[in-house]
């Protein structure tokens, strides 16, 4: 929408030429054209194209999947190629690449999301000094409250500083 308004302003208002501001912008004249005829700039909504051969394949495709495990054994897999096979033995006409989408969205959907319980030390400093760097004697020395502070976040003691880390 913003392209719309900066093509009418510099033709309409700045008096440029379509063919100018064509140039200028990167975008065909017709598209300037186009945008000039129009009394106020109109953004179109598209609607989601439908999927009929996935929706009727859909069913059985899942229904597959689900009960492959109870038929394959050890280290076999349904995969998709072999998946489609199978459709097109049934009499479903669906393609391939259909197929390998619907495998993957159904992969995706029962993968488990990993939440880890403990986090890194750093993690909540976004960028804050690492533990060495706290450790190791600076020209100025360490701010033993700051020490303090970053190991009480960290759950970690004083007295449980291994020495080597100093090195």
């Amino acid at each position: 929408m913003d392209q719309v308004h900066v093509v009418r302003h510099k033709v309409l208002v700045e008096g440029r030429s379509a063919r100018w501001v064509a140039r200028e912008m990167g975008v065909s004249r017709n598209t300037v054209k186009r945008y000039l005829s129009q009394a106020a700039p109109t953004r179109v909504e598209r609607q989601a194209r439908g999927r009929p051969v996935r929706e009727k394949a859909g069913a059985r495709l899942e229904a597959l999947l689900v009960e492959s495990p109870q038929w394959t054994g050890g280290k076999q897999r349904l995969t998709a190629s072999r998946l489609h096979r199978m459709l097109l033995a049934e009499g479903l006409t669906i393609g391939i690449t259909t197929v390998r989408r619907a495998v993957a969205e159904w992969k995706r959907r029962r993968r488990e999301v990993f939440v880890p319980l403990v986090y890194p030390a750093r993690a909540h400093r976004h960028g804050g000094p690492s533990r060495q760097e706290l450790l190791r004697p600076q020209a100025g020395g360490v701010v033993p409250e700051a020490l303090e502070l970053f190991l009480e976040q960290a759950g970690t003691h004083r007295a449980e500083i291994d020495p080597q880390q100093l090195a």
